[in-house]
């Protein structure tokens, strides 16, 4: 049975019996969700106060959590993953459609929303951004293992194949470092790479190996505080390199 403040009793009363609950908490804030065949209810409790606008949108998007849930659990299904992440909050997201979306109330620190919820079946697009979360998951855990079988089927799906190449880079500099910078020359487009992680642990695998002129073109586009790093340290290198040359030139010419 969940127990939530009498002031939000009466929305959940009105439920059937039959109604199941769960609670998800990410970020300080708690989602009691509770579902009751397509009708879904949320009861949003934020530790900290937030502008109206944002706790009543982070209500409604809480509304798909249940679907998300089952999205990671087929995902185990089918033998991609073994767990989930995460108990608390899924990677995964859903193809849905809603119905009579009610923000029923809300203020800075709490919410209630509901509405009726129609999943559809995952498309393979989004079953491949699912898998593509994962996958990064496990590439910056260098978890090789847990990679593998979702390489499988990312690298035959050319919407992420380059990204999925750029994870196995990773994963042949760290198992198989005589095959990595070939495979990353032949199959990765460094433009085209959009996670932040992949791009600074590529940048990071370079600049270790002092192929400088690689280290920042992965550090391009990139605007975290490694990329930062990278770029600065190479720019500083480089201008060292170039002050050396110009006085070994001088001590020639004199």
């Amino acid at each position: 049975m969940l127990t939530i403040c009498k002031r939000l009793g009466l929305a959940v009363a009105l439920f059937s019996a039959t109604a199941s609950g769960q609670i998800w908490q990410f970020a300080g804030t708690t989602y009691n969700v509770i579902t009751d065949g397509d009708a879904v209810q949320v009861v949003l409790k934020r530790e900290h106060a937030q502008h109206k606008k944002v706790v009543g949108d982070q209500c409604i998007a809480a509304l798909s959590l249940p679907f998300r849930q089952q999205a990671e659990n087929e995902l185990i299904t089918q033998g991609f993953i073994t767990k989930v992440h995460d108990d608390n909050w899924p990677l995964s997201s859903v193809n849905f459609k809603s119905q009579q979306v009610r923000l029923e109330e809300v203020s800075t620190l709490d919410a209630v929303c509901r509405a009726k919820i129609e999943p559809a079946p995952l498309s393979p697009e989004l079953l491949s951004q699912n898998l593509l979360r994962y996958a990064g998951l496990y590439t910056s855990q260098k978890d090789w293992s847990s990679l593998k079988p979702l390489l499988s089927h990312l690298l035959k799906d050319r919407s992420v194949a380059n990204e999925a190449a750029a994870m196995t880079t990773l994963m042949l500099a760290d198992v198989s470092p005589d095959n990595a910078l070939s495979y990353q020359r032949k199959y990765v487009d460094v433009g085209t790479v959009t996670s932040v992680t992949i791009r600074e642990m590529l940048a990071k695998w370079h600049y270790d190996a002092e192929r400088l002129d690689d280290a920042v073109e992965w550090a391009s586009d990139c605007d975290s505080k490694l990329c930062l790093d990278i770029r600065d340290s190479v720019a500083l290198i480089q201008a060292e390199q170039n002050s050396a040359d110009v006085f070994d030139l001088n001590s020639f010419l004199n």
